[in-house]
Parts: structure tokens; sequence; C-alpha cells
């Protein structure tokens, strides 16, 4: 097929008129002004409300039972033994209460190279001299270890360096930016563009993907795209709005998903027998990073997980994952002003912010999977910030939860009076007291 200008992504470069949230800086690059002020990136792109059709469930009637056409390609369907490495990764992620260690890192990383194998040999032939490899920063450069490690990749030459930030805005919409650095670009005039990825939820990083190297190899006819578990929508929309626009785009995965949250991470179906709100696969990126060398002998990826002199990524600072325990029902418009304020000061310093009100479902009759929701998020947190209210009820089941975690505690404000004698709020000093000392 030949190749058009025209795509189904709006982007934005130094030079261009941008839309108000965008700003440009000195050097040409564009920071997100506004309500996140991230950056700064080369471009960015801008998906708006696209993707809200993707975060419904696929019913259990309408989920793939075989491979749907020749451009979709799933390969549990020919080996079940990807369905176990899967469930092993949801466990793993179950299991997480933050901070994992080494050896947890390496069941992890043990089980997604295990779903990858035959997606391997699948797509084994397409990396040939006339293919240049875009695996986006960082997860990406976990699975670009994997296919090396297998002899499918031979060498860095045919290797695309670049970062994408994926950002949800408080509207809904989503955004992608994009870090490039000196070596982003190798010099060759490629045939197939290949994109590798952990996962793919929406369809965003991938199209962005595509993006770059049409616009900057019109030498490519056909483009491969190369997952472990994506979501069916996902990929369904990806092949179609790009054959809209005469690119011609295949997919292979391990695994067709039929549920994402709303904040586009992959989750479990009850009628799968998991509780609601169970991510299939969770953060893979924050658990795909280089291993101590030791781990070389029984992790034969470990050695290729690494960046190549001249790669700067924007997340080279460790990002944070931080839960909120606050007032929900009986929240005043101030504490909630304060709550909102504190969230955006922390998702502008690059960090990952659950803030109960925006990002769980409070139309639960009975509470019980908006617990199950917090249980999570606290069990992935590194920090859980306190706006104490004595008020609210809900905050104390979550007080517990953090306590039977051990997580580490930062209390932030106290509404009302503190009483006298035993309370929730000396047990949380305490906590607090105890963690300074231990820490120095």
């Amino acid at each position: 097929m030949t190749n058009k200008i025209e795509s189904p992504t709006l982007s934005f470069r130094s030079g261009d008129k941008l839309p108000n949230y965008l700003l440009e800086q000195d050097g040409g690059l564009l920071v997100i002004d506004g309500e996140k002020k991230l950056g700064p990136f080369s471009a960015v792109y801008d998906f708006k409300h696209r993707c809200d059709s993707l975060r419904s469930e696929v019913p259990k009637d309408k989920a793939w039972t075989k491979n749907p056409n020749s451009y979709i390609s799933f390969e549990v369907f020919d080996n079940p033994e990807i369905s176990e490495a899967m469930k092993v990764l949801t466990e793993l992620n179950r299991m997480s209460t933050g901070g994992e260690d080494d050896l947890f890192r390496f069941a992890y990383q043990t089980a997604l190279n295990k779903s990858f194998l035959p997606v391997i040999d699948k797509t084994r032939s397409v990396f040939n001299e006339k293919a240049v490899v875009l695996p986006p920063l960082n997860g990406g450069r976990f699975v670009r270890a994997i296919f090396q490690s297998a002899g499918a990749i031979k060498g860095m030459e045919r290797i695309m360096h670049i970062e994408l930030k994926r950002i949800l805005m408080s509207n809904g919409g989503l955004l992608v930016g994009v870090i490039e650095n000196k070596i982003s670009y190798p010099d060759m005039e490629p045939e197939t563009g290949i994109v590798l990825d952990d996962c793919m939820a929406a369809e965003v990083s991938a199209s962005v993907s595509i993006d770059l190297q049409r616009k900057r190899y019109p030498s490519i006819k056909e483009w491969q795209i190369i997952v472990s578990p994506a979501t069916q929508r996902g990929a369904e929309q990806l092949v179609r709005e790009w054959g809209d626009h005469n690119v011609e785009v295949k997919f292979v995965g391990s695994v067709p998903v039929r549920k994402m949250n709303n904040r586009f991470y992959l989750e479990r179906t009850e009628d799968e027998g998991y509780p609601a709100g169970t991510q299939f696969v969770g953060d893979i990126g924050a658990r795909a990073g280089k291993l101590p060398d030791y781990f070389n002998s029984i992790a034969p990826w470990n050695e290729y997980n690494t960046s190549p002199s001249g790669v700067e990524t924007a997340t080279a600072k460790k990002q944070k994952r931080i839960h909120i325990i606050c007032p929900v029902r009986g929240v005043t418009e101030e504490q909630q002003r304060e709550i909102d304020e504190f969230t955006k000061a922390e998702e502008e310093n690059g960090n990952i912010v659950h803030n109960p009100k925006r990002d769980v479902d409070q139309s639960d009759p009975t509470g019980y999977n908006i617990c199950i929701a917090h249980l999570k998020s606290m069990k992935e947190a590194d920090e859980v910030v306190i706006f104490y209210s004595a008020d609210s009820m809900g905050s104390h089941f979550d007080l517990g939860i953090s306590f039977a975690l051990s997580k580490r505690l930062k209390l932030v404000k106290v509404n009302g009076k503190v009483p006298e004698g035993k309370g929730y709020i000396k047990v949380i000093y305490e906590v607090i007291r105890r963690q300074e000392l231990k820490s120095n």
C-alpha cells in the first residue's frame, strides 16, 4: 500500500500552531501547560477522547476464541501455555505490596518472557536487514532485550531510541509526549516498521510509533505491531483506523484482553473468577528494569536490558505511586480542593496519584468494590498520604488496610479537633514516629 501523510493522529511540533495547553520553549521543545506542566517533549500527540469507547468491557460471548482475520494474530489460540504465564503475572501483581525486591521482579520477568516466546517464533522472520524497530522506552526496552536474547534481534544498529509518555488529562482525554535524542533514528531506508512493546491497552503508543516511523522513513511499506497482552478493542481499532488511511498494519500479541479501567490499565473480568478491579498484569514498566548482573545466567535477557550511551529518558528520577486516604462521601468543597491541589502538584512532579473521588466509581451500592480498588491501589503504592477526618468512616477502614500492609505514611492535613486519649489519629502519629526512627 502507498503511504499518505494523512493520519488518524493529531500531533504538534515546534513551528506548528499550538493549542492553548502547549507552550514552546527555547530550542523548540514543547511543555504541556495548565493542569500538568509536563515535558519538555519534542512532539505531543492529542488523542482527545478517541479511546473512550475502548474502556467498555467486551461481553463474554463476543470475546475472540480464534484470530478474527489475517491482520490480527494472538498466539494463545495455538499455545494455551501462554494463559498459564498470564495467570502467574496476574497473581504476582495481586501479591505485590509495592517496592518489590529483585526476586519478585525476576519471577515477574520470567513469566512475561514465557508469554513472549511463541510470539518471537511467529515473528522472527520480519526482523531482517530491511526492518527498523521501535521499542518505546521504558517497557519496550525490556521486550527488545527478550527478542535479543532469543536471537531475533541482532545488534542495535536498526533500533530506534524514543521514549513515549502517556498522559491522562483530568477531562479523560489522552495525550502522548515524545522524547527524542541524538540517536533516535538509524540512518537507513527500511521497508518494514516494527513496534515492540510490553502490552497494549488503548492503541495510542502504537499509533504514535507508527506515525513517527512513517514520517521519518517514507520507504516503509508495512508495519508489524508486537506485544504480549492487548485489549481486543484496541487491536481492532489500531488495524482498522490505520487501514482507513492506506497504512497496512499487522498485529501480533500473546493474549486478547476484554477489559481495561478508566486509567487504561488491563483488567481481568469477574466472569473469569477475579474480584472487580483485578489488574491483568499491573505496571509492567515498573518491574521491567535491569536486574543485578548475577541474574544473567538464569535470566538471559538481563544482559541486554540496557540503553546505549546517548539515550536520556524523562523518567530517570524514580516515579512514586501515592495513595490518598481522605473523606469522600462527607468531604467539604474546601477539603476536596486541598486534595485536588495536592494531587495536581504530585502529578506535575511525575508521580502517579490515586485520588479516591476521582479514580474510583463511587456509585457502588455496597462499597465492596470501592474497598477492593483501594486495597489494590495501596498494595502498589510507595507511600500513603492522609488527609484525616475523624468523621470519615471509610478513611478508618483504609487506615486499617495501610496498617496491615505496613505502608509508609505521610500525614498532610488533620480536619477537626484531635480527641483526647487513644484514637486513630494517635495511631497514625505513632506509626509515622516509628517509621522515622527506623529510617534514621
